[in-house]
């Protein structure tokens, strides 16, 4: 196809859509799957473990705990918050970037990135809306606007926009920039997918 990466985010996808975005992976593509639709997963063959609403449908916003994977590496034993809702599969030999833990401190074996083969291509999911995630972590929760749902959250008589952060970010992670890092482990992914085929350029 010429294509050295797609990357997906839908919510659904037609049959059409999904038998060619299985068929380019399978003769050696790469793609980046975001919060996948169910049908999608299920066409790609691979070895499920456990799905959305076996046990759990999905984690609530909650922590990203980055395990050592070359392509995270550097932020390895890092945490995160996620502002997007993860589904929750298992993927059997499926090589996790991060697991999804509702407590910062919790211990969690619910992959929230994964990267995995499928036929001659390779594919990394991602378990949750990561546009979503990053948009809620760099400009606050909407709902906390004044004209959100909860207006004046801090009950200070004044609309600013340290109101929209307002209980919305963990104060002992102040000093990690987390949009930052969400935005580079997608950069990180995209390298990993794709450093064998050709450079990607970049401007940091």
């Amino acid at each position: 196809s010429g294509r050295a990466l797609v990357l997906v985010c839908a919510d659904t996808v037609t049959a059409a859509e999904a038998e060619a975005i299985r068929g380019y992976v399978r003769q050696s593509g790469a793609a980046i799957l975001v919060k996948p639709p169910g049908e999608l997963v299920d066409g790609f063959g691979l070895p499920v473990e456990e799905r959305p609403g076996s046990t759990y449908a999905a984690a609530p916003p909650g922590y990203l705990q980055f395990v050592d994977h070359p392509w995270v590496s550097h932020h390895a034993e890092t945490c995160v918050q996620c502002h997007a809702p993860t589904a929750l599969w298992r993927i059997g030999g499926a090589r996790p970037l991060a697991r999804v833990a509702i407590q910062r401190e919790a211990a969690s074996s619910y992959p929230a990135i994964i990267e995995t083969e499928c036929g001659d291509g390779r594919i990394a999911i991602f378990w949750f809306d990561l546009g979503a995630a990053l948009v809620l972590t760099r400009q606050g929760d909407p709902r906390l606007a004044s004209t959100g749902q909860c207006p004046d959250a801090d009950a200070d008589g004044m609309h600013k926009p340290a109101g929209l952060f307002y209980r919305h970010l963990d104060f002992d992670l102040r000093r990690i920039p987390q949009a930052d890092i969400l935005a580079d482990v997608l950069g990180g992914v995209i390298r990993g997918l794709t450093d064998h085929r050709l450079p990607i350029p970049r401007l940091w």
